[in-house]
């Protein structure tokens, strides 16, 4: 190979890397992940009251008003905007969440008319975020948070019960 053909070689592999990756600093900006938000609530270890009157739902007769939880977290930021948050919510080590969603905004109330938290399985339940770019970058999620229900008791002192 001459002299001249190394140098069409080499500014033929500058301009193809100009070509997929790009040379502007806004570009590299642009392809960072977004910020981790902080988890706020549920806080650590809060407990989560069921059969409240007050979370919007009818009442059921053995299953009473049901179970609301709202989670909250900070905004993250990215160059780019961001397009919303990946939420899951879940009893350690279970095999389906609570909840598993997408939101815009940084924000979800989980609600669940007449259903609720057998006493045995209030323990050792979690939740975390993971914010995604208007470009699909996602941040790392957050740590882990860890929150508990309430024994769900009727208005005359009985257990919640599913049976009929």
């Amino acid at each position: 190979m001459t002299q001249g053909s190394s140098v069409f070689v080499f500014v033929g592999w500058v301009l193809l890397t100009l070509v997929f990756f790009g040379c502007s600093a806004d570009d590299d900006a642009v392809a960072r992940s977004p910020t981790v938000p902080t988890l706020l609530t549920p806080v650590n270890n809060m407990v989560i009251g069921q059969n409240k009157p007050d979370i919007g739902c009818p009442s059921h007769p053995t299953c009473g008003f049901g179970c609301r939880i709202f989670f909250d977290w900070t905004d993250a930021e990215s160059p780019a905007g961001i397009a919303g948050y990946h939420l899951i919510a879940q009893q350690r080590n279970a095999l389906f969440p609570l909840v598993d969603t997408f939101v815009t905004h940084s924000e979800f109330t989980a609600l669940s008319c007449n259903a609720f938290v057998l006493d045995a399985a209030g323990q050792g339940w979690e939740w975390r975020v993971q914010a995604e770019d208007l470009l699909g970058n996602v941040s790392p999620w957050t740590e882990t948070e860890v929150f508990q229900f309430a024994p769900c008791r009727l208005a005359n002192g009985n257990p919640c019960n599913a049976a009929f």
